[in-house]
């Protein structure tokens, strides 16, 4: 077994705490708080070009699906992806860094240890 050799730290649980509730905010951001002020830049700027090029208030849907604005949407929807696709994978880098990084002195811990009941003084802190 590999086991890799990461500087150890120790975070208190203010810290900690204050992470999550940073964790959870931002998960409820991604959930739905920057879709409406998006929609609203996107169509206020769009509205502003006039009504020829990209026409937001389309209602056929047939000429939509052939219209730039279509077009565009999906390049918005494309950007968007990439975006969110970015930001889970340095999301899970960095868990994947912190779990090591907590966990990596008791990696090499043997499997017939007893932990006992002092775990203030441990050697695998």
């Amino acid at each position: 077994m590999t086991t890799r050799k990461t500087p150890g730290f120790h975070i208190n649980k203010d810290a900690f705490n204050l992470c999550v509730l940073l964790i959870l905010q931002v998960s409820l951001f991604l959930r739905g708080g920057w879709m409406v002020p998006l929609s609203n830049c996107i169509r206020f700027n769009l509205l502003s070009i006039g009504r020829g090029t990209y026409n937001v208030d389309e209602s056929d849907w047939e000429m939509y699906k052939m219209s730039k604005l279509y077009r565009l949407m999906a390049v918005v929807r494309y950007k968007l992806q990439d975006s969110m696709r970015h930001l889970v994978q340095a999301s899970l880098l960095r868990l994947t860094l912190l779990l090591l990084t907590t966990c990596d002195s008791v990696l090499t811990c043997p499997q017939d240890l007893v932990w006992g009941d002092d775990l203030v003084t441990s050697p695998y802190k």
